[in-house]
């Protein structure tokens, strides 16, 4: 089993047995994949809450967060006919696209700016320890709910930088602020009922909040699956494999809309798929330098 990057606090590889452990809204679980299917096992209590909804049992929460009314099988043979993700498609199997919360979403993308995995996780494993909601334990270690906007206005510029998020302080406290006149959590989730223009132009309004993190937030929590984002990964896999010319590589909007003549309606989610590849590939090619250093 595979997971986005995007989902990589949220569920932890315990590494003993492919187990995944995590927190899915208040829900602590693990999951592991046998013999073509997930089995599971809860760690707390229900009722179980995910996006503002409350689930009549676990199975009913994981279907939703996982997407499992979408046919992955399907997608992947639609994209399969564009030549290079049919030559990558083998080296990422099992990759899921997972439901986000808007307000989770949003802060998480905002703290990844300019950072790496490991410190990421680490950044958002110490905002949910400080602010969120303690869930129970799994082999000794706590786990936390990811913490509610009224739970992130309580802390400091100060506050957050001592969690070691330097500049991204200053972001995090004054897009509190301003999602709280905006009407709170709710105001994110409502963003769903509005276009996709109209979503880009509300998010651009948060402090630290660029047409990179908005598409991450729009594509992974607010249902506009065709949104590709654009980082130097996907950049540089787009001027290898698809561009036409300079001017095409520097029209940010062209090469979302070229993704999503080539990916259709779901480009977004198969951007995941050419990411993850990509990452592999650098991953690969780093330890042969190393090897040979």
């Amino acid at each position: 089993m595979k997971l986005t990057t995007t989902n990589v606090v949220q569920l932890k590889n315990t590494l003993v047995n492919d187990v995944y452990v995590g927190v899915i809204g208040n829900m602590l679980c693990w999951l592991q994949e046998k013999d073509g299917n997930i089995i599971y096992e809860t760690l707390n209590k229900g009722p179980y809450t995910f996006l503002r909804k409350e689930y009549q049992s676990p199975n009913e929460l994981l279907m939703d967060y996982f997407h499992m009314e979408v046919n992955m099988d399907d997608l992947i043979n639609r994209w399969k006919q564009d030549k290079f993700f049919s030559s990558i498609c083998q080296d990422v199997q099992g990759l899921r696209i997972v439901k986000q919360d808007p307000f989770e979403c949003l802060i998480s993308f905002i703290i990844s700016q300019n950072n790496n995995i490991s410190r990421i996780t680490q950044n958002l494993l110490s905002l949910r320890k400080t602010c969120g909601k303690s869930l129970g334990k799994y082999n000794e270690i706590e786990y936390y709910q990811f913490p509610t906007l009224e739970q992130l206005s309580t802390i400091s510029e100060e506050e957050f930088r001592k969690l070691g998020l330097g500049y991204r302080a200053s972001y995090l406290v004054q897009t509190c602020k301003q999602l709280d006149e905006k009407g709170g959590e709710l105001f994110l989730h409502q963003l769903q009922e509005k276009s996709q223009d109209k979503i880009l132009e509300n998010l651009l309004e948060f402090l630290g909040v660029g047409r990179k993190v908005a598409d991450c937030v729009r594509l992974y929590s607010l249902k506009c699956y065709a949104i590709v984002p654009l980082d130097t990964h996907i950049k540089k896999l787009y001027q290898k494999e698809y561009s036409k010319s300079e001017d095409q590589q520097k029209d940010d909007n062209f090469i979302q809309s070229d993704f999503k003549q080539k990916l259709g309606d779901y480009a977004g989610w198969a951007q995941s798929f050419l990411f993850t590849a990509a990452l592999q590939s650098k991953s690969k090619k780093d330890m042969t330098k190393t090897k040979r250093k």
